[in-house]
């Protein structure tokens, strides 16, 4: 509950958002190497927004279709727990210290908008009750991402339409500014 309440900030963008959340995974959970990832504008690929001991490799868009638990938990729509990374052949081989792995969606009502991605140095190192709290708090992450979405394409849209409508203020002075000649 604590690290959930931490998420609500009205008008963060997203990056400064995922980054927050994986820091407050970082200190609640003490799992160094976690990563937000989210879906692609047009839904066919995960982009790393914000990591903690995550390799620069994975900062290449990953493949819905691809290898890889991040991927199979937001296809499946469902968390994928992977207790020794090595015997998982969904697994993306990466960090060389990484042993057991936690991929959990980021659902919103039924739409999945990205992955909150765990590793950790030991073996089967997430247990029942840290899978349970921290798909409770990857729900409220995924809430306020989606807010963080959706504020910055409300943003977006409105400095468009001040463009458009200043855009037409000068056209209208110029045409009355010609028919006053």
């Amino acid at each position: 509950y604590r690290a959930s309440t931490q998420l609500f900030t009205p008008g963060g963008d997203v990056p400064s958002l995922a980054r927050h959340i994986i820091e407050v995974v970082n200190k609640e959970f003490a799992f160094n190497n976690c990563a937000i990832l989210l879906l692609n504008s047009d839904k066919t690929a995960l982009q790393v927004v914000a990591s903690i001991g995550v390799s620069e490799d994975v900062s290449l868009p990953l493949p819905l279709q691809g290898p890889g638990l991040a991927a199979a938990a937001a296809g499946a729509g469902e968390t994928i727990y992977a207790p020794d990374v090595t015997t998982d052949p969904r697994c993306i081989p990466g960090n060389p210290e990484t042993r057991s792995e936690l991929a959990i969606p980021l659902r919103v009502g039924e739409k999945i908008i990205g992955v909150l991605n765990m590793e950790s140095p030991v073996g089967d190192a997430f247990d029942e009750r840290v899978r349970r709290i921290a798909s409770a708090f990857a729900g409220s992450a995924a809430l306020a991402l989606r807010n963080a979405q959706l504020y910055a394409s409300i943003q977006r849209e409105l400095g468009e339409r001040k463009r458009i409508e200043e855009a037409l203020r000068r056209q209208n002075e110029y045409q009355a500014a010609l028919y006053e000649t």
